[in-house]
């Protein structure tokens, strides 16, 4: 290890320790010195990218030069120099798990067990290093669950143009994370692929609610379909009646419940509805339901 002081033009981000690039971490650039890797003459940033974004004449660096380290040993003094201070998301991950594949082959299975994940986990945070840049802030801001990645894993060229669809409505978490579950779960059902949900629903809605209930009624046709006979059922009922089905129906039951307002006649319904039972005209509209 060697220590020297440079100037701001004689220090290089590289892509390789992009990850470094944080914007957590220790405050103050005195702290810690910035650690570098001296490779081919050039002095690259392994830790210290938050420091060297203050102005200083010039910038404390304790470096290694390629006799000392390998470029491998420099990547992983980089990863676990970020990895004393806070976890790497699962986008740094993934980039990580692209470079060592595409330069250090022969290191895949070391760095796979580093981060402790199973192969299946490996193969999904690798397919996740094409989503579009904003769509991956989003996930890691979001902090989505894996079981959610692992969904958009499976066609991340079509989550990229779903989020060109979805990046003009107000998300959240919970939100975006049902609507992948939703579009995944249709996907599996029809046999088609995620953006082509997408292409056929009527995406101009100013009201995300409005999106949300078109989505819900394709991931739910058993319950479009008793909306349908709820509204059927309520015209032939008295006044004084309703039918209720539960909002977040899942399944093949179904709840249904009547009530009866206060300012109504409680007689007078009843016998309404005792010559509907009679005719046998309510039991055929719940026989279909």
């Amino acid at each position: 290890m060697n220590q020297v002081w440079l100037e701001k033009k004689e220090l290089r981000q590289s892509e390789w320790f992009f990850y470094s690039f944080s914007v957590e971490g220790v405050e103050g650039p005195f702290l810690f010195p910035i650690l570098a890797y001296k490779y081919r003459g050039e002095f690259l940033i392994l830790d210290g990218n938050k420091r060297f974004s203050i102005h200083m004449e010039k910038y404390p660096v304790l470096y290694w030069d390629e006799e000392e380290l390998t470029p491998f040993d420099a990547l992983m003094l980089s990863i676990r120099a970020n990895d004393i201070f806070r976890e790497l998301n699962f986008i740094e991950k993934s980039n990580i798990l692209k470079i060592v594949k595409d330069y250090f082959p022969d290191k895949t299975e070391e760095i796979r067990k580093y981060f402790h994940l199973s192969r299946k986990d490996s193969r999904l945070l690798q397919s996740l290093t094409i989503l579009h840049e904003e769509l991956k802030k989003q996930l890691i801001k979001w902090k989505i669950p894996l079981k959610y990645l692992a969904m958009i894993g499976e066609d991340p060229d079509d989550w990229n143009n779903i989020w060109d669809k979805l990046r003009s409505y107000k998300l959240t978490s919970a939100r975006f994370s049902w609507i992948v579950e939703s579009v995944f779960e249709i996907s599996r059902r029809e046999g088609v692929t995620p953006s082509s949900i997408f292409s056929t629903l009527s995406l101009e809605h100013e009201d995300l609610e409005a999106l949300l209930k078109e989505i819900k009624k394709r991931r739910y046709p058993v319950m479009s379909t008793l909306w349908h006979k709820k509204e059927k059922l309520e015209n032939v009922l008295p006044s004084g009646f309703g039918v209720d089905i539960p909002e977040n129906f899942e399944g093949d039951s179904v709840i249904i419940k009547v009530r009866v307002r206060k300012n109504s006649s409680t007689d007078q319904i009843m016998k309404k509805l005792a010559g509907l039972i009679e005719s046998g005209e309510l039991k055929s509209l719940l026989s279909e339901l």
